[in-house]
């Protein structure tokens, strides 16, 4: 089994982050281009948003294309990355699969945002908890062929007492992210919905907030050499870092849906027999026997 491949059993970021890179190694060729297709979505996005008379138009274009063709797109390039961690053949046309399977990768992507929605206007905490709660149903919806509220049930299952975990991971695309600051202004013209922009969101369902009003607060004198070095960094973003971050967070969930499935939870339900004995562990135990036996 490849070394990436046992990083699985660590339960640990790091672990998810070189299964990942293992997998983004031996499946570039598929990853890379999963990536681009995503891009090529955000530009035609804003080539459309770019021709809207009003901005009630431009709004309600957003969010048809945000629900319809982003949030589709996200469920099967998820799935595509969880099928490169696993060696399975992974194969470009996978990333279409939520379109094939529309009302459950539709379903289960309205969901999510309603719940961490709601979940933010009662208040930031269980907005935050909530959004890892349920992050991994986006995978479920297509691994099970589950419903859309049972994969909402099953991501609340097997994330129980990992959400931290994930938060981490989380964080470490965030954290590439700002490394990567000079291509958001990149970023900013070729794709306008911060979901598929920030590298960490191309494999989840959804992303709150968004980083890229931080681009405007760039001063203007500073924005052409910004522009100029975004153009360098971009294509590491696109073909490296987005793949790799996605198929990390693919990882976490492969290993967490397998350290919750029946048999790993008999397996550490059943008694493990104790470890065998060395030699100088039975000499002395025998030693010790003998002299109990002469003192009685």
């Amino acid at each position: 089994m490849a070394n990436w491949k046992n990083a699985l059993i660590t339960q640990q970021v790091r672990g998810w982050l070189v299964a990942g890179w293992g997998a983004y190694r031996a499946n570039w060729k598929v990853l890379v281009p999963g990536s681009l297709i995503l891009t090529a979505f955000g530009v035609a996005g804003s080539l459309v948003l770019t021709t809207l008379p009003s901005y009630g138009l431009y709004l309600l274009t957003v969010y048809v294309w945000l629900l319809f063709i982003t949030n589709l797109l996200t469920v099967g390039w998820a799935f595509l990355c969880l099928l490169a961690v696993r060696g399975d053949g992974p194969r470009l046309p996978t990333i279409f699969s939520g379109f094939r399977h529309f009302r459950r990768a539709f379903l289960v992507e309205l969901f999510y945002i309603l719940v961490v929605m709601v979940g933010s206007f009662l208040l930031i905490i269980p907005g935050i908890i909530w959004a890892f709660k349920y992050l991994l149903a986006t995978y479920a919806v297509m691994d099970k062929s589950m419903y859309a509220s049972d994969a909402m049930s099953y991501s609340g299952r097997i994330t129980k007492g990992y959400k931290l975990r994930l938060l981490e991971l989380m964080l470490v695309g965030t954290g590439i992210g700002m490394l990567l600051m000079p291509a958001w202004p990149i970023w900013d013209l070729v794709m306008p919905e911060p979901k598929l922009a920030m590298p960490m969101c191309a494999g989840s369902a959804a992303c709150a907030g968004s980083a890229m009003d931080l681009v405007e607060l760039i001063p203007a004198g500073w924005q052409m050499p910004l522009d100029v070095l975004g153009a360098l960094i971009y294509p590491v973003s696109l073909f490296v870092v987005t793949p790799w971050l996605a198929a990390s967070m693919a990882a976490a969930y492969d290993e967490l849906q397998r350290l919750t499935s029946p048999e790993a939870e008999a397996e550490a339900e059943t008694p493990q027999p104790a470890a065998p004995k060395s030699a100088a562990e039975i000499l002395t135990a025998a030693r010790r026997k003998q002299d109990q036996g002469q003192h009685s």
